[in-house]
């Protein structure tokens, strides 16, 4: 957003010489640089920026920063990280630490879910589990994916918190 008003061929070409710096460097500064990709607002620059952004997707150490990313990028030209988005936030349910889930789920809600796509369904079967611990996330992370996706799960939702056998304050 910061090269509003400034010539887009120039931007064009700072963010191609920053997506070459992000395939060639393996230094911490590659989170610096991944943030900035994800402020590109340009058809053209989102189209070249989202394979790089995806390539780090499944980096252990940097794929927070290229999911947050991708994110904050919302378009639907990302639609290919969608699964692995998908895989990540299903994955994280049992995780401790549910940063990771946390940006996966809104990006997915920010990019926008496909007809078809079982990561909401898959969560409100989780609004079921006997672990209440997974009820909680389940319910959070529907949370974080936001209308219009999860709003199917609205009436799942409801429907637990009347189950007399489900504590609301798991939710």
């Amino acid at each position: 957003h910061w090269f509003t008003g400034h010539d887009p061929t120039i931007a064009d070409r700072l963010f191609v010489e920053l997506i070459d710096y992000v395939r060639a460097s393996s230094s911490t500064s590659v989170n610096s640089a991944l943030t900035i990709l994800g402020g590109v607002t340009s058809e053209a620059a989102v189209a070249a920026v989202v394979p790089v952004l995806m390539d780090f997707v499944t980096e252990s150490y940097q794929n927070r920063v290229a999911i947050e990313a991708l994110g904050r990028i919302g378009s639907p030209l990302a639609a290919p990280v969608i699964p692995v988005l998908c895989r990540l936030v299903l994955e994280s349910i049992d995780e401790e630490d549910r940063g990771r889930s946390h940006h996966a789920a809104t990006a997915l809600g920010r990019i926008g879910l496909p007809e078809g796509c079982e990561v909401v369904p898959s969560l409100i079967n989780l609004l079921n589990h006997p672990e209440k611990t997974k009820r909680y996330k389940a319910a959070e992370t529907l949370g974080w994916i936001g209308s219009p996706a999860a709003d199917i799960a609205v009436s799942a939702l409801l429907a637990s918190l009347m189950d007399p056998d489900i504590d609301p304050r798991c939710f």
